[in-house]
């Protein structure tokens, strides 16, 4: 898989911050300018540009828009405002967003992912000041757009500020001294930021970020827009659409912000190569659920009860057929934490068990984490393990630490509930606890089938 380019990158900002007049609003020639080059970039990558024009402060302005499969309804914004605020270069706000919104359209043209949904990537004007918190922003003006056309929107990733690093100690201060006690207080992070309403959204952004990141990732949800909306993903929310940002913690970690020292100097292309490859990572991976997720959940509360019942009976098949652990998989359990161990019992069947409602089958075959091809289940104390895979360690331990879970949530409902509510909404294998199960296989049996 291709990976993000620093050059690439380096090449984008020193465009940017090397325009002069600098690409405020009131320099129209170098915003032309700065729209010239994105469509010629992405014209390089097999990308038919569009040009969204509307009029503030009686000028013209425009956002740039591509799309990556355009042929399909389903779409996910990722967008970057390419404005300044006065007159200084804009290294890190934001010529490090649009670099990085460029090389993400360049990195899904070299590695042709296949999701089922379209990819929009819009380059936005006057998201700073006078026009900050306006309908002239230019993320209102496509978000209202969407909205008035009706399109089935996934929803909206904002980069703002993606390249300001620090490894030193204390480097990163915090406007809360609760924050400095949750986050890390070296400034060598990345930053999903949104609001508690888009949570579900939030978490499967940072979830697929974080998996084999070069850089750490964190997230928080805020409770109000407040610090969470000081960029174009606020206009997002304002039509009902998920939408959250990707920030190095902006003003609050870069001293240089809105400042004529927000120079390529300052900026940590190595880092931004990592923040860029975890985006693309979450962008090109979304869950075929989310967007559908809601309806999956409504449908799957109203037949919840049944699901709870059809699993009490598979565990009490599998204790009466089953047989118990052998004082291997006694150790692997106790390693576990599975606190009742001489209740387990396995079941070696040919296929597993299939629930026999169509609707539920058709729910959990969408969310992934039920098919013809699952090789084990557990279901409490009572574990279905597929004849072929009788002899993995692994499958064993994976469902041992389901058992683990089902005891910690103290009951079928609370642990069913959680772990079936993870796959609808994140994604079969995207969900805490099925990552918790993954991880104590590889901790466990890393030299094992």
């Amino acid at each position: 898989m291709k990976t993000a380019q620093q050059q690439r990158l380096y090449s984008d900002v020193e465009f940017l911050t090397e325009l002069r007049p600098f690409r405020n609003y009131e320099n129209l020639e170098s915003l032309e300018k700065t729209c010239v080059y994105i469509k010629k970039e992405l014209s390089k990558y097999g990308y038919q540009c569009t040009e969204q024009i509307w009029t503030a402060a009686g000028n013209q302005y425009k956002n740039i828009i591509a799309k990556y499969q355009p042929g399909l309804k389903r779409r996910l914004v990722v967008g970057a405002h390419y404005d300044v605020c006065g007159n200084q270069p804009g290294a890190d706000d934001n010529g490090s967003a649009v670099a990085g919104l460029l090389e993400t359209a360049r990195l899904f043209s070299e590695n042709q992912p296949q999701g089922d949904y379209c990819v929009e990537f819009v380059f936005y004007c006057l998201e700073e000041p006078p026009f900050f918190a306006t309908p002239q922003m230019g993320s209102y003006i496509h978000a209202k757009s969407l909205y008035d056309d009706n399109v089935d929107v996934m929803g909206m990733i904002c980069y703002e500020m993606i390249g300001y690093f620090s490894d030193e100690p204390n480097s990163q201060p915090f406007p809360d001294p609760a924050l400095a006690k949750i986050y890390p207080n070296t400034a060598n992070f990345i930053m999903v930021v949104g609001i508690q309403k888009c949570r579900d959204f939030n978490t499967i952004v940072y979830n697929l970020m974080r998996k084999n990141s070069r850089i750490s990732v964190e997230k928080i949800d805020f409770g109000v827009d407040s610090l969470a909306g000081l960029s174009d993903q606020r206009n997002y929310w304002k039509f009902g659409f998920d939408a959250c940002m990707i920030n190095d913690t902006s003003f609050i970690r870069n001293p240089n912000y809105h400042s004529i020292t927000d120079t390529i100097d300052t900026l940590d292309f190595e880092k931004m190569t990592a923040v860029i490859d975890s985006a693309y990572n979450a962008i090109s991976k979304f869950p075929e659920t989310h967007g559908k997720s809601m309806d999956l959940k409504k449908q799957f509360e109203t037949h919840f009860n049944k699901v709870v019942t059809w699993a009490e009976k598979q565990e009490a098949r599998i204790l009466k057929e089953g047989v118990p652990l052998t004082e291997d998989q006694q150790i692997d359990a106790h390693l576990v934490g599975v606190k009742d161990i001489a209740r387990v019992r396995l079941l070696k069947v040919d296929h597993v068990p299939m629930i026999d409602d169509p609707q539920l089958v058709k729910i959990g075959r969408m969310a992934g984490f039920l098919s013809s091809l699952t090789s084990g289940v557990s279901y409490r104390y009572g574990i279905y393990i597929r004849a072929d895979q009788w002899d993995s360690r692994r499958l064993v331990v994976h469902e041992l630490t389901h058992t683990m879970q089902y005891e910690r949530f103290g009951s079928f409902e609370a642990f069913l509930k959680a772990y079936l509510e993870e796959c609808l909404v994140l994604g079969y294998p995207n969900g805490g606890l099925e990552e918790e199960a993954i991880a104590m296989e590889k901790k466990i049996c890393s030299d094992s089938v």
